[in-house]
C-alpha cells in the first residue's frame, strides 16, 4: 500500500517507495490456513456437522483461492513474463495444482457428508483428508513463499513505483464489493496493527469517502471491539 507515495515502513525496506503485492493478503492466508487445519485436527467426523462445517470452510477458501489466481494471472503475470521468461508460466501450473487439490479434498468431504451419520470407518476416511489437508498446507505455503519471497522482489526491482500503482488500482478496481470486502477481511485478520492501519490509511487516500466508509465498515467487523477502537484512534 501507499501513504504519502511511500511504502509503510512496517512493510519492509526494501525500495520503500514501492508496493508489495503479495505479503498483505499472504498473510492472511496463512493465519486462515492455520485456523482451519486446527480446526480440521479437532473434527469428529462421524458428526456430520463437523464435516458440513469443513466443507463451508473450505469451499470459502477454494472460491477465494480462484479468485485471488485469477488477479495475479491477469494483472501481474503479464509483466512479471516480461521480465522473467516462462516464470509465470511455472506459477501458473502450481495454481492449476493447487485448485485440483483443494477440488479433490472437496470431492472427499462431500462424500464424507453423504455416509451415514455414525459410519464406522468414518474415522479412518476422515484421518485421511486430515493428512491430505496437511500435504495441501505444505504444498500452499512453499507456493506463497515463493511469490513472496522471490517474485515480489523481482517485481519491486524490475518495476517502477508509477507501474506498480498502476497495477494495484486495476486489481481494486477489477473486484466486486464482495470480493474487496472478503479479501480486506482476509488481510486484517493475518497482519500486524501497523499494517492494518497503513492498509486503511491507503484506503482512506485512495477510495472516494463513501467507498472508504464501506471498507471502514468491513474492518470494524473484522477486529474485535479493543483492536477496533486503538486503529479508529489513529485513522
Amino acid at each position: 500500500m501507499l501513504l504519502n507515495g511511500k511504502l509503510p515502513s512496517a512493510f519492509g525496506e526494501i525500495l520503500v517507495e514501492k508496493i508489495p503485492y503479495y505479503t498483505p493478503i499472504h498473510k492472511g492466508q496463512r493465519r486462515w490456513l492455520f485456523d482451519f487445519a486446527k480446526q480440521m485436527g479437532r473434527s469428529d467426523f462421524s458428526s456430520r456437522g463437523d464435516v458440513e462445517a469443513l466443507l463451508q470452510g473450505l469451499g470459502y477458501f477454494y472460491d477465494h483461492i480462484k479468485e485471488h489466481a485469477e488477479f495475479e494471472e491477469r494483472f501481474i503475470h503479464p509483466r512479471l513474463g516480461e521480465v522473467v521468461p516462462g516464470c509465470p508460466r511455472a506459477i501458473e501450473s502450481e495454481h492449476k495444482a493447487i485448485h485440483a487439490d483443494l477440488e479433490d479434498l472437496l470431492r472427499s468431504l462431500e462424500r464424507l457428508r453423504n455416509m451415514p451419520e455414525g459410519h464406522p470407518t468414518l474415522p479412518q476416511l476422515g484421518q485421511e483428508v486430515y493428512l491430505a489437508t496437511n500435504r495441501f498446507v505444505a504444498f500452499y505455503l512453499r507456493h506463497i513463499d515463493y511469490e513472496e519471497d522471490h517474485v515480489q522482489n523481482i517485481l519491486l526491482n524490475a518495476c517502477t513505483a508509477d507501474e506498480l500503482l498502476a497495477t494495484f488500482r486495476s486489481i481494486l478496481a477489477a473486484q466486486s464489493p464482495k470480493q474487496l470486502s472478503s479479501n480486506l477481511r482476509m488481510m486484517i485478520q493475518g497482519i500486524n496493527d501497523p499494517e492494518a492501519l497503513e492498509l486503511l490509511s491507503s484506503a482512506k487516500g485512495m477510495l472516494p469517502p463513501q467507498a472508504f466508509e464501506g471498507v471502514r465498515a468491513e474492518a470494524e467487523k473484522a477486529m474485535n471491539p479493543e483492536r477496533w477502537s486503538r486503529l479508529a484512534a489513529r485513522l
